[in-house]
């Protein structure tokens, strides 16, 4: 059997998405034995090869307190040259694969993930925070369907009761 895969304290779980900036992972914090949105960003996007001296450390005193629809940052940190973010853990589904399946839900509930998510760029850009990788695929919908985003500017949404 393979190790698990670590970054810094955090023991990855599974991969949840891949994308351009990185890749997001659900890992464990074994201190809180909490369940945390891990998210790796490739080195070269941040233009500095120290994530905590570099873009990363510019999120710490911008980064918003726990507000609805913007998932809350845990952790910034680097381990083995590679940019990490641990962030808050939303169950449920991206709004991608939501759109995706085709299903018809009814036009309050797009409207109010749709609110949901202009709210929390919204909060974001008044904390002078621009997301800049906004996509169905970066927004949470839980099963109460609440909006959360996964990066440290981003919206969720609950999705409808069936």
């Amino acid at each position: 059997m393979a190790p698990a895969m670590t970054f810094g304290k955090y023991q990855v779980q599974r991969i949840l998405g891949r994308g351009g900036m990185g890749t997001v992972y659900e890992a464990l914090d074994p201190h809180l034995n909490r369940k945390v949105a891990l998210k790796t960003m490739i080195p070269g996007l941040l233009g500095d090869p120290g994530c905590a001296r570099g873009s990363c450390a510019r999120l710490r005193p911008r980064a918003p307190s726990t507000i609805a629809n913007i998932v809350t940052v845990y952790d910034l940190g680097e381990d083995r040259g590679q940019p990490y973010i641990a962030m808050e853990f939303i169950e449920g589904t991206d709004l991608e694969r939501i759109i995706l399946n085709r299903e018809a839900y009814p036009i309050e509930w797009k409207a109010s993930v749709l609110r949901q998510i202009c709210d929390g760029l919204g909060h974001a850009h008044r904390a002078g925070i621009i997301h800049r990788d906004i996509k169905p695929a970066n927004i949470r919908v839980t099963p109460t369907a609440r909006s959360r985003s996964w990066t440290s500017a981003s919206p969720t949404c609950r999705r409808p009761r069936a």
